[in-house]
């Protein structure tokens, strides 16, 4: 996937791009795919979608960079992108409800295991039954959290709350999948 897109990328971004800006995108899109893809992969359960997604949310962004705008956080621009193609694809006629598989479910799984948030016997389908419990803006917080590493900073710029705000929301995000968890 990342060879394709680099490539036509890399063919688009020669014509009109300064270096400067060009290697900040590139290197925005090194860093930033393989997080939107399993950000996109544990909504769609589709490997091809999420690959398509991904590549559209990079074409996105660099129609408007070319447009004349600025993207001064990467990772806030990248996420609201790739948020709204999700929503795109789930309003469009034809698209249909997939269930998250227990392999995106075990990744959420190691990570919340590693920092200590859930006990270390924590089977696969109970966690993804408690996430396919919780509300979205949840495990959105929880995903950005823990699987993609974000700051409290840039989680702040996704989902438009104060620090602070994101803080009480990992503490309660975490809270109700431990009370899921453990009912």
């Amino acid at each position: 996937m990342d060879g394709i897109i680099r490539k036509t990328l890399k063919k688009d971004l020669s014509v009109s791009m300064d270096s400067s800006s060009e290697k900040d995108f590139l290197g925005a899109f090194d860093e930033l795919a393989p997080k939107l893809y399993r950000f996109c992969v544990l909504r769609t359960s589709s490997k091809e979608l999420s690959e398509d997604l991904v590549s559209q949310s990079f074409m996105r962004a660099w129609e408007y960079l070319r447009s004349g705008q600025e993207i001064r956080s990467y990772p806030v621009f990248m996420y609201k992108v790739m948020r709204n193609l999700i929503a795109d694809h789930w309003r469009s006629p034809g698209s249909r409800t997939l269930p998250i598989d227990d392999e995106m479910v075990g990744n959420i799984a190691d990570i919340i295991n590693s920092h200590k948030k859930i006990e270390q016997d924590a089977e696969f389908s109970q966690v993804k039954m408690a996430l396919e419990k919780m509300p979205e803006h949840h495990r959105d917080i929880l995903h950005w959290r823990f699987v993609d590493g974000l700051s409290i900073k840039e989680i702040s710029g996704l989902s438009g709350k104060n620090p602070n705000a994101v803080y009480v929301s990992i503490y309660r995000s975490v809270q109700n999948l431990k009370k899921i968890l453990y009912i």
